[in-house]
């Protein structure tokens, strides 16, 4: 009887799915992910309006850009990647970004981060503007120009060691503004 009852248990019972990890080396419209995104090694992705339940994960020297109401439940990291645009967008995570090299300028702009920004380590500029982050923005030890304009930060805004140091104005924060980032 026990056995019989356990057997028809187990044909009821419901087992999570996992999805898979979706490589992008191209432009992916207004659909949903399941799981995480990863742009390979060298290669270039669009987030149009695309909603992703994972991460968005960049290998070396890798570019993504997210736009267009795109929506990211995890977080947006890299260590190596060429360039990160996000704009008009939703990141439900952090964005971690470190490593970065290119010339080109990444941005977050007219975005919201619900976690943390991560500026650190990189060679690349970076503008963080018009934007909402739920938690802290660290920049540090950056080899070139930050920009930090006109947003609204639910806990510290942190810059340390950063040649040259950032600019910014008009920062509305709830934490703490400090070192390189104080007036701001």
């Amino acid at each position: 009887m026990i056995r019989k009852t356990l057997i028809i248990l187990a044909m009821y019972m419901v087992f999570p799915a996992f999805a898979d990890d979706s490589r992008c080396t191209r432009t992916i419209g207004a659909v949903t992910i399941d799981g995480n995104v990863i742009v390979p090694a060298g290669r270039s992705c669009t987030l149009n309006g695309t909603r992703v339940k994972g991460n968005v994960e960049l290998r070396d020297k890798a570019q993504v850009l997210i736009q267009n109401g795109a929506t990211v439940i995890g977080n947006v990291q890299t260590d190596g990647a060429n360039r990160v645009r996000i704009l008009n967008s939703n990141i439900n995570g952090n964005v971690q970004l470190t490593g970065i090299t290119n010339s080109l300028r990444s941005l977050i702009l007219h975005s919201h981060v619900g976690g943390t920004v991560d500026w650190n380590d990189n060679q690349a500029p970076l503008l963080i503007q018009y934007s909402d982050v739920d938690s802290d923005v660290k920049v540090n030890q950056n080899d070139r120009a930050t920009g930090i304009y006109d947003n609204v930060i639910g806990g510290n805004l942190q810059c340390q060691s950063n040649v040259p140091a950032p600019r910014g104005a008009r920062n509305i924060v709830d934490g703490n503004k400090e070192d390189q980032c104080a007036r701001f």
